[in-house]
């Protein structure tokens, strides 16, 4: 055992073995509630022992100091999901890992039913799952590959400054049990359950007549994408008037309608939609014979857009 010089002297010994002789019988007094003044000295030596041995004792039953806990906690830092500042195909969120003792690094696992492509990264979107104490960590899911609710653990491990103290029992009644002061640090770790939600942003366009709101089949659209280019074809109304795009990344889009029925006039101009993250747009085509209305409707929002196109082609 090495015992630092100044607590050595704080005890009144003057070497590391009359230090240790103390701190062993000091041990032994916790352990089983010996009383100290039951032990002699028979020299100056055991003098200074018996000495520090009695200052040890006093001072630990005195301590209301306890043993500090290796379980580490997973803090939230962002309370939803939204979409990812670096890249805006995933969505993400922000953890951070505390302990009751000093730590140096931390590594993160997951387990549970998981989105394909989910990733540990740091802030910058670093792919790694070791982080130093005072790092936080964001949690990646691709956005449409999240196809359902669901949740999973996150599992974070770390060794904690604890100062652990180990009890032995001996395996022969006819031996004496011992105590271990053996490590500085022991395995911490912690859980933390989280959830995600299905993926629900979407386009609704229905296309119905304008005086009878009655739903017009057959209707051709195409859906561009922020540059303007056709991302999806051939999407064409049902006997409802309706075509539901689903599982879209956030973000702008185009609807163009590229063929109508006979009789209707045909909307040729570009019409834009912005969809959020979860968010359920409605866009609402109303043909007529002489204007074509438009109606934008974000549910989620609340946002309410009304336009009125010049008629003809």
């Amino acid at each position: 055992m090495d015992i630092h010089t100044k607590h050595i002297k704080n005890f009144g010994c003057t070497s590391s073995r009359q230090a240790y002789l103390a701190t062993k019988q000091a041990v032994y007094c916790i352990l089983y509630d010996r009383d100290p003044n039951t032990y002699t000295a028979m020299n100056e030596n055991g003098e200074r022992c018996l000495a520090a041995l009695k200052t040890i004792v006093a001072n630990a039953k005195k301590s209301t100091e306890t043993k500090i806990s290796s379980d580490l906690t997973v803090n939230v830092e962002k309370t939803k999901w939204e979409v990812d500042s670096i890249d805006k195909k995933y969505a993400s969120t922000l953890y951070s890992v505390t302990s009751k003792g000093a730590m140096n690094e931390y590594t993160v696992s997951l387990s549970g039913e998981l989105p394909e492509g989910t990733i540990v990264a740091d802030e910058k979107n670093n792919k790694k799952t070791t982080f130093k104490a005072n790092d936080k960590f964001k949690i990646l899911m691709p956005i449409t590959n999240i196809l359902k609710d669901g949740d999973f653990n996150i599992n974070v491990q770390g060794k904690t400054e604890t100062k652990p103290v180990l009890y032995g029992k001996s395996p022969s009644t006819s031996k004496q049990d011992y105590a271990l002061t053996m490590a500085t640090y022991e395995n911490g770790s912690g859980t933390k359950k989280a959830y995600y939600s299905q993926n629900s942003s979407k386009i609704i366009i229905i296309k119905q007549e304008a005086e009878t709101s009655t739903p017009i089949k057959g209707v051709k659209f195409e859906l561009l994408d922020e540059d303007k280019k056709v991302i999806k074809t051939s999407l064409v109304t049902d006997e409802n008037g309706q075509i539901i795009i689903e599982n879209l990344l956030p973000g702008k889009y185009y609807i163009e309608e590229t063929k109508t029925i006979e009789g209707y006039i045909l909307y040729d101009k570009l019409i834009e939609v912005n969809v959020s993250l979860n968010e359920e747009v409605t866009v609402t085509v109303e043909n007529g014979k002489e204007e074509v209305k438009i109606d934008i409707n974000k549910t989620k929002s609340e946002i309410r857009v009304t336009k009125l196109p010049k008629t003809g082609m």
